[in-house]
């Protein structure tokens, strides 16, 4: 049987989140990462095909961290998954600022906003839980959760970029709000007829 090896990909990639959460993405290196392990810069470079690899699959193994915080956060309402979601996103900046700066300022993580998307389908399963959202559609799901996107991403972002005073309990208001409009809005009007009305919208202020 052959020996184990001592410095596999698993804890090359383990050491280099250490560094991605401590002191950010740009001081993940192949040097700071033997450095850490205890090992020279060799096992690293074995266990990868290139720098470009290890740094590929480096930002897989902070989406996928990054998926469990944020879907992890329950709310004291154990039917509000969907306000559960938001508030783990939040919370992520506050927590993670080094990760949070990496994947949603830095722009590594790829929005594709598709069903098929691994990242994507556990957010969508848990908002098929929340009792507002379980007779919705992939499609009006994967709709209102990028809207309330873009609204939750700029609360979180201010809270990372200015080390925003807002507390837990403010954001959970503003985010609660926000949600009950998009939602009410689902619902009260199918999904083609939010974009004839966007539409004329549009036609009027051009």
């Amino acid at each position: 049987m052959p020996p184990k090896e001592k410095y596999n990909k698993e804890i090359i990639l383990e050491t280099a989140l250490e560094i991605a959460r401590a002191e950010g993405l740009e001081k993940v290196s192949v040097r700071n990462i033997a450095s850490k392990i205890g090992c020279s810069t060799q096992p690293i470079y074995s266990s990868f095909d290139s720098v470009t690899e290890l740094e590929k699959e480096l930002i897989i193994k902070i989406k996928t961290y990054a998926q469990k915080k944020i879907l992890e956060h329950e709310e004291n309402d154990e039917h509000e998954k969907f306000l559960a979601i938001g508030m783990g996103y939040f919370l992520f900046s506050k927590t993670e600022p080094q990760l949070f700066n990496a994947l949603f300022t830095k722009n590594k993580w790829e929005w594709s906003f598709s069903a098929e998307d691994p990242f994507f389908k556990p957010i969508l399963e848990k908002m098929k839980t929340d009792n507002a959202l379980k007779e919705m559609d992939n499609k009006i799901l994967l709709d209102l959760f990028r809207d309330m996107l873009i609204y939750t991403h700029g609360l979180a972002t201010r809270a990372y970029l200015d080390n925003s005073e807002m507390t837990e309990e403010q954001a959970r208001a503003l985010l609660k709000r926000m949600g009950a409009i998009l939602i009410v809005s689902t619902i009260t009007k199918s999904y083609e007829e939010i974009e004839n009305i966007m539409r004329s919208y549009h036609k009027c202020t051009d």
